[in-house]
């Protein structure tokens, strides 16, 4: 889920998934490193800020990534101001551009797929979390969205196989796939830390306790603690865990985070 403003942005930006895909997790940590929590982005515009002190906030937030992502997140918030017609004047760009070292900024690596070396130096910066999911996929040859939409149901263990059902893959075929034993241990230890994470998640995610609502739960806090009930019955553990059957419980935007943090530690 995403605000009203990012969406409208990019709707009119780009008619590609994988560069809103992109766009959105750049707008979102800008919002994120000035403290505006998600529900409030709508009113972003209406705050009476200063959207130049914003945007040195920001270039002070993005300064030790490399050159050539700073030039481009920087790019991507600024035609997002520009959208809603915020334009700082030309001098506090340069200004940025001169401090932060960005001004010339070549790509510092030629894109490629990374080899076993490569994902074995990005992966040892990751969690369970993040090794299983991207050992898996590598291991498999799913698409990420076709891995992030598997439950445990099309997953046989003992065989080390995974089905992908017709609805769920790019040419809506069903097919079959194998996985190693080295990926099945990390699914196993995956599967322990999964229901902790799932029990922690919807304390955290303002948007996911929306999401719980429209479902018809009722999510509300007290005391520090968060409940969650449905037809005046409070929901167990258990039942909190079996809310959502995925492998993986959350969704794209969170995996390119994950991959883009492993690539930054990663050098």
């Amino acid at each position: 889920m995403s605000s009203g403003v990012i969406e409208d942005f990019l709707k009119r930006k780009s008619s590609k998934e994988g560069t809103k895909r992109v766009y959105r997790i750049i707008l979102k940590g800008y919002f994120k490193c000035l403290g505006v929590k998600e529900e409030d982005i709508d009113y972003y515009f209406k705050s009476g800020r200063s959207y130049t002190e914003d945007i040195w906030a920001y270039a002070d937030y993005i300064k030790e990534k490399a050159p050539k992502t700073q030039q481009y997140h920087l790019a991507c918030v600024k035609v997002f101001l520009e959208r809603y017609d915020v334009e700082l004047k030309k001098r506090n760009w340069q200004d940025i551009y001169t401090r932060n070292g960005i001004r010339g900024a070549k790509p510092v690596f030629q894109k490629r797929t990374p080899n076993n070396a490569d994902m074995k130096k990005i992966l040892s910066h990751g969690d369970i979390k993040s090794r299983t999911l991207f050992v898996f996929a590598c291991n498999t040859g799913m698409r990420i969205e076709e891995v992030l939409s598997l439950t445990f149901a099309d997953i046989d263990m003992d065989n080390c196989h995974a089905r992908i059902k017709g609805e769920l893959a790019k040419n809506h075929r069903p097919r079959d796939t194998f996985f190693t034993p080295e990926a099945k241990e990390l699914l196993e230890e995956w599967k322990k830390e999964r229901s902790r994470y799932l029990l922690v998640s919807y304390k955290k995610s303002h948007f996911l306790r929306e999401h719980l609502r429209k479902l018809g739960y009722k999510v509300e806090q007290k005391h520090d603690s968060w409940y969650i009930t449905k037809d005046g019955r409070q929901l167990s553990k258990e039942d909190i865990i079996d809310l959502d059957p995925r492998v993986f419980p959350f969704n794209y935007d969170n995996a390119a985070v994950i991959w883009h943090n492993l690539l930054e530690n990663a050098g």
